[in-house]
């Protein structure tokens, strides 16, 4: 419960001084705030939710208070908490700018309409479900990569408040929106009104006095026409915010409208939310009709001035003003970040602002990032919204305030000023879980699938549903299921937001221990429990072997199930695969995950945790598209979906592209053989070699081949005839699927030769079989689909023509996998391939023809691996495989 303070403090109350003529005695009551422990990265200066919510959650006749991602139970405040998402810590910062109480659905409950700028990239509003202790669900209702905040208002006067969004600077293909509110789903319809003034700051209010609701900006208003749907509105640039001290500055959120000086127009009252200054604009018309505005200062000396409200404290019934300072906004970059906090109330009286103090903090010095001295027990800091209501039902408006220091009530106070200090802040870089938001793009747009590869004859079961990508595990695709990405990535961090929809059925599903082994009972047998279960993943590089787990096992998300379960690793590389500690949220409810993929290592943080740490995936290519992975299905036994089904979502997708710095390291794990019945090895890395470098053990081909193995070289003597001997291949004994082939190969002037693959009839190659061209192409200007080394084989020519000098040793490795054929020729990715968009016999995706009889995606998609003998001279050694 929280308590009223009594003691001297770091914050100096009026409530001991003589109050003169109009002043208002506030008593303060401090909600929630953070903890001060540094050894867990948590100060007295946040992490908390900088904005706050007044509504009855409950429906108890009482006003309660929502922060974030809590709410406080009047009146005695008992905290709730997680009752919804968003808002979630993103080391010093919440990512929550913005958040007031609306009912959205016509409900007779009040919802909340929150925005956020890092990860949340918009607004969403957050459905009361009208029963305690339930989650409250998520609505995305604005997308916006530069997201400010958002504000209510009767825009169409029709008695329902509409939402105006503000965005912190333009952007391509955004602009100055409004949500109008109306009575059936979806809620709301989005309108831009134009692009002018789509900075820092908005507001609403009627400037031309013509009882319509307008729009002001920093920089200019918007006249809303007599519909307020036609588009665009007409922008007046009639004045310019500047911000004081001749310093640089965004305009407050929201800007208010009010008749200052009483003279029947409506003028502007703006703040500077990252520099000096706050000032009203007032309003002049000339008999000409001419609109000016003057510019008159309240405060030059006070910054970060971001958020302010309007309403009666006196009792005179007129409207007072309340705002305040910002707790190092930008983690301390701001101008005058140091300087003392405040919040003041002003009493507006024809034109004249009469300035009281609500708290002034003096803020401690702290030079060692977080400090060796005792935190303030009370740091009153204005965040990113106030709010002013009667609380406790006494006729007069409290002021609640919400920011870093934490959730205060406001019922009165006041200091004198003291001189600046200085701080040294934990840097960002310190916290885990900061990442670094301004450099992640979006990778989902919340709106469709672009950039995004849907499997071919999916037949809507990836779609977007309500600003999420939901999957129902009913993909009809005949190939592969997942959903990827175009663009393929190296190096990165990935952020993205999941939920498992429902658990069905029940799956037999075992104890997995801290060294990846299975629990046994006393006989040594597995334990196996059946519960109820759903099962997708994040699939990295494009392959398989890269999946990061998403189920309901008991161990967690993130786990790394390839790796667990590759016997051939070491027990410390199988044990970093299992998850430190279970961090999923419970079915139903929404994860945060971050994935950091350098080189082949990776760390997996789940809800704020780190379950993954610098695991190793042996393998892993060097690049390749990131997956949304399909699992399950229905059960042809059944009918019904299976217990390891994806009934899954996905939302807020970004990722961070991490540089490489010269020549990236990588773990290659020393490679111990195992030898095998064929002759050929298996690595601890997974991969078989298939060549011994002694013989052809393991390998077919005709009677009359000429494959020899000369100084543990595999190459071809016979004289060059330039001919097909296709009955002379040499092929890998076994049939792959999908599959990592890596291997060297080196080539003359007039080598053609070929690496065939998935071929379904050894007696016919050249048409049952995909081939990567093997060519001496060095210096050729021209890249072709038949004659550059690395093309698929009249199917599709390289990206670059990478081969090496004739005589010098070229890396290749092939990857396939479902619909997926990639190629990295020295180092280069040279093909990305998806098979399934060769619809027709005879034909590629560009127009030109080809060779095949058949369409290329009706290809056995499991089929040999072997060597065209061309009769032109061709060498290959290290010649691995791995399946996947």
């Amino acid at each position: 419960m929280a308590k009223y303070m009594c003691t001297l403090m770091a914050v100096v109350f009026a409530v001991a001084l003589p109050a003169p003529a109009g002043e208002i005695i506030f008593i303060p009551v401090k909600i929630d705030g953070p903890v001060h422990d540094p050894a867990n990265h948590t100060y007295w200066f946040g992490p908390f939710s900088e904005c706050a919510s007044v509504l009855d959650v409950n429906g108890d006749g009482l006003l309660d208070l929502a922060a974030g991602r809590h709410w406080y139970e009047a009146p005695h405040w008992t905290k709730h908490t997680n009752f919804r998402d968003g808002a979630e810590t993103n080391g010093p910062e919440t990512d929550n700018n913005s958040e007031f109480a609306l009912d959205v659905n016509f409900d007779g409950r009040m919802d909340i309409v929150s925005s956020g700028w890092m990860f949340m990239k918009g607004a969403f509003w957050y459905e009361n479900p009208g029963q305690t202790g339930a989650v409250w669900k998520a609505h995305r209702i604005h997308h916006a990569v530069n997201m400010e905040g958002v504000v209510r208002g009767d825009i169409t006067g029709n008695g329902i408040d509409d939402i105006l969004c503000n965005h912190w600077a333009p952007v391509k293909g955004q602009g100055v929106t409004w949500l109008e509110h109306i009575k059936e789903p979806p809620w709301f319809i989005s309108h831009v009104v134009g692009t002018e003034g789509d900075i820092h700051g908005n507001g609403l209010g009627d400037i031309n006095m013509d009882g319509r609701v307008d729009i002001v900006t920093p920089v200019g208003w918007y006249e809303q026409p007599p519909d307020p749907r036609t588009k665009p509105w007409k922008f007046h640039a009639d004045y310019r915010f500047e911000p004081a001290q001749g310093k640089g500055g965004a305009g407050s959120h929201p800007i208010l409208v009010h008749d200052v000086d009483e003279d029947g127009l409506n003028d502007i009252i703006i703040g500077s939310a990252h520099a000096y200054g706050l000032a009203w604009l007032q309003q002049k018309v000339d008999a000409n009709g001419k609109r000016t505005f003057v510019t008159r200062w309240i405060e030059t000396d006070f910054s970060q001035v971001h958020t302010m409200e309007l309403g009666d404290l006196n009792g005179d019934g007129k409207p007072d003003l309340v705002t305040g300072k910002r707790l190092f906004a930008h983690h301390g970059r701001d101008i005058g970040a140091f300087e003392p906090l405040f919040a003041f109330w002003y009493d507006i009286q024809g034109g004249k602002f009469q300035r009281h103090i609500v708290s002034y903090n003096h803020l401690p010095l702290y030079p060692e990032e977080g400090g060796i001295n005792p935190p303030p027990n009370y740091v009153v800091s204005v965040g990113m919204k106030l709010n002013l209501a009667d609380l406790n039902k006494d006729g007069r408006n409290d002021i609640i305030i919400a920011g870093k220091g934490g959730l205060y009530v406001f019922y009165n106070q006041g200091p004198p000023p003291t001189p600046p200090r200085l701080h040294k802040l934990a840097p960002e870089e310190t916290y885990p879980t900061w990442r670094q938001w301004p450099q992640y793009e979006v990778l989902f747009n919340s709106k469709d699938l672009t950039g995004w590869k849907v499997p071919e004859g999916d037949n809507g079961h990836w779609k977007v549903v309500e600003g999420v990508i939901d999957y129902d595990a009913q993909s009809e695709a005949k190939g592969d299921k997942n959903l990827w990405t175009q663009e393929s990535f190296e190096d990165f961090s990935l952020h993205v937001e999941w939920r498992l929809k429902e658990a069905r059925g029940l799956y037999p599903m075992r104890t997995i221990l801290p060294d990846g082994s299975y629990q046994t009972d006393a006989d040594g047998k597995v334990i196996v429990t059946p519960t109820p279960n759903a099962d997708s993943g994040i699939l990295l590089r494009g392959v398989g072997l890269g999946q990061v787990n998403i189920w309901c096992w008991p161990i967690g998300s993130g786990e790394l199930w390839s790796v667990r379960l590759d016997q051939k690793l070491t027990p410390a590389q199988r044990a970093a695969a299992v998850p430190k500690v279970r961090a999923d949220n419970p079915v139903g409810q929404w994860n945060s995950m971050d994935i950091t993929v350098i080189g082949d290592r990776v760390t997996v943080m789940l809800n704020n945790q780190i379950v993954i740490e610098n695991a190793q995936i042996p393998g892993l290519p060097d690049s390749g598209p990131i997956g949304l992975q399909h699992h399950g299905g229905i059960d042809p036994k059944t009918g019904q979906l299976g217990p390891a089904s994806s009934l899954v979502q996905f939302r807020n997708v970004l990722i961070r592209k991490l540089p490489r710095t010269g020549a990236q390291v990588r773990s290659v794990p020393v490679r111990a053989y195992r030898e095998t019945p064929d002759g050929v090895t298996t690595n601890v890395d997974g991969f078989v070699t298939l060549f011994n470098g002694k013989d052809l053990t393991g390998w077919l081909t005709g009677p009359d081949n000429f494959w020899v193995v000369q100084d543990g070289v595999l190459t071809v003597t016979r004289p060059s005839d330039g001919q097909e001997h296709n009955f002379d291949y040499l092929w890998a004994k076994d049939t792959y699927g999908d599959f990592i082939l890596d291997l060297e190969f080196k080539v003359v002037e007039g080598t053609n030769s070929g690496i065939f693959f998935r071929t379904s009839d050894l007696k016919d190659p050249v048409y049952t079989g995909m081939e990567v061209q093997i060519a001496g192409s060095y210096g050729r200007p021209k890249i072709t689909k038949t004659g550059t080394a690395g093309a698929i084989y009249d199917c599709e020519a390289p990206s670059k023509n990478t081969i090496k000098p004739p005589g010098e040793w070229n890396h290749g490795t092939l990857t396939c996998r479902g619909s997926r054929i990639e190629v990295v020729l020295n180092g280069e990715k040279v093909i990305d391939m998806d098979v399934d968009r060769w619809t027709e016999a005879g034909a590629n995706p560009d127009g030109t023809k080809n060779k095949f009889k058949q369409a290329i995606k009706d290809f056995a998609r499991v089929g040999h691996v072997g060597f065209q003998d061309h009769g032109r001279p061709v060498w290959y050694r290290n010649i691995r495989i791995k399946r996947l």
